[in-house]
């Protein structure tokens, strides 16, 4: 690589932070659909949805609520 190619590079990209801010959901699932294939996202809000049914119950019974309604 030429020396200042990385840094033109970097450049070019949307700043982000340095690491991501795992207690912010929005900024957390914002960088996965980004980053995923749809067919990957879709798969783990599968996943998330499995845990969520075993830890906490009443949150998933409650987010089933609020996707009934839309």
């Amino acid at each position: 690589m030429e020396p200042g190619t990385a840094n033109a590079a970097e450049a070019t990209q949307p700043k982000q932070p340095k690491r991501l801010p795992y207690d912010d959901a929005f900024c957390c699932v914002h960088h996965l659909h980004q980053k995923m294939s749809p067919e990957t996202f879709a798969q783990g809000a599968r996943v998330w949805m499995d845990v969520m049914r075993e830890r906490p119950p009443d949150a998933y019974k409650t987010l089933l609520a609020e996707l009934g309604t839309q």
